[in-house]
């Protein structure tokens, strides 16, 4: 069996799969990687300090840390969980679970619309 087939049995056949064995990256990439984190958790923190500085609108706010959220999720899967190659899981690493957090709480907003008419502004 050659280095590049891996033999798997299937119902006691013998299949060859194509194993595509990739180096692996650089030290270099992973600091890069590092950094560009480190950057994107600066920006978070300074949307922080302006939205307590100045009067930023709420959802300007949620929407940059959402989007500054995403962008790190997608470094950390793409690059430290070796998914960069594979485009299907990684974006179903990403956006499967986004979709389930914005269905939730669109499940939940009827809930939270009546409380605040029932009890008032909090």
């Amino acid at each position: 069996m050659s280095a590049v087939h891996e033999a798997t049995i299937v119902h006691g056949d013998v299949h060859q799969e194509p194993v595509i064995n990739r180096p692996h990256p650089p030290t270099r990439v992973y600091l890069v990687v590092w950094g560009w984190l480190f950057v994107l958790s600066f920006g978070a923190y300074l949307v922080e300090l302006i939205s307590e500085a100045t009067t930023l609108a709420l959802p300007i706010k949620w929407s940059l840390l959402t989007v500054i959220g995403l962008m790190k999720a997608g470094l950390i899967v793409a690059y430290f969980m070796h998914m960069r190659f594979e485009r299907l899981s990684l974006i179903y690493a990403i956006l499967l679970p986004t979709l389930l957090v914005i269905a939730l709480v669109a499940g939940l907003m009827p809930d939270a619309v009546s409380l605040i008419s029932f009890w008032g502004h909090p």
